[in-house]
């Protein structure tokens, strides 16, 4: 130790001191540390009285990354109004649209599938285990995502969609899905013939 007033570190932001962590054990009202000095006088140091340990305040620094979260949807999803009343006809596209926000500020991805089940993928798209009608590419948080689905005659008739959001983040997680609502919301329509071309 020096004679004058210095902070002395001790340890590293990735030195966990042997133990194992939790948020509980930093929040507890008995988190602390005990400092020990250890006296090698006389037998190290000519001052044959010993020596003084002054220690006048202490600081700890915690170290952590805090726990990634998935995004949420903040406007939408929609499919463009495609439905019975304003079916898409088939060889047109169907236009997905959402706008999701990240509290990490992490990109996201809007997947639209074909099943209530989205899988997130660290640092990449998600991907839909029962099939997808479209994933778009990576969307800045708070911008909105637009993916199109090209349809054709054999998707004539009613078409569920589940739409999730995930972020691009080395933890990857997906939101829950939304169907979502009012004339925009699933199933989108499909049909043969001259059918309007809603969401087209």
């Amino acid at each position: 130790w020096t004679t004058t007033d210095t902070f002395l570190s001790h340890g590293s932001s990735s030195d966990l001191w042997g133990e194992t962590w939790t948020v509980s054990n930093i929040n507890a009202s008995n988190f602390g540390f005990v400092i020990a000095a250890y006296d090698a006088c006389p037998s190290l140091c000519t001052d044959a009285a010993g020596a003084n340990a002054f220690v006048d305040h202490v600081r700890i620094t915690i170290t952590y990354t805090p726990a990634n979260t998935a995004p949420s949807f903040t406007a939408g999803p929609s499919d463009g109004g495609s439905s019975s009343a304003t079916p898409t006809k088939a060889g047109n596209n169907v236009i997905f649209t959402a706008t999701a926000t990240d509290a990490e500020s992490d990109n996201y991805y809007l997947a639209i599938c074909k099943t209530n089940s989205a899988t997130a993928n660290n640092n990449a798209a998600p991907t839909c285990p029962g099939g997808s009608w479209a994933v778009s590419s990576s969307t800045t948080s708070g911008s909105q995502a637009s993916i199109s689905y090209t349809t054709s005659a054999s998707d004539s008739g009613s078409q569920a969609w589940f739409a999730f959001v995930c972020d691009h983040d080395a933890s990857s997680l997906c939101s829950s899905s939304s169907q979502g609502s009012g004339d925009g919301s699933s199933p989108f329509v499909v049909v043969k013939g001259g059918g309007g071309g809603g969401g087209g």
